[in-house]
């Protein structure tokens, strides 16, 4: 429920600056994606 009142809040917002309701595209960049705080190997190489 709360999910849709944001989606709505932010389509509202988007359109009232003068954009696409919806965004086209995203841009991730690498130095913005938090990683684990201890670090280290993760996973299993399976190797």
């Amino acid at each position: 429920m709360f999910g849709r009142i944001n989606d709505a809040l932010v389509m509202a917002d988007r359109e009232r600056a003068g954009r696409a309701a919806s965004p086209m595209a995203a841009v991730l960049d690498s130095q913005s994606v938090k990683t684990t705080e201890s670090g280290g190997p993760r996973g299993d190489d399976a190797g």
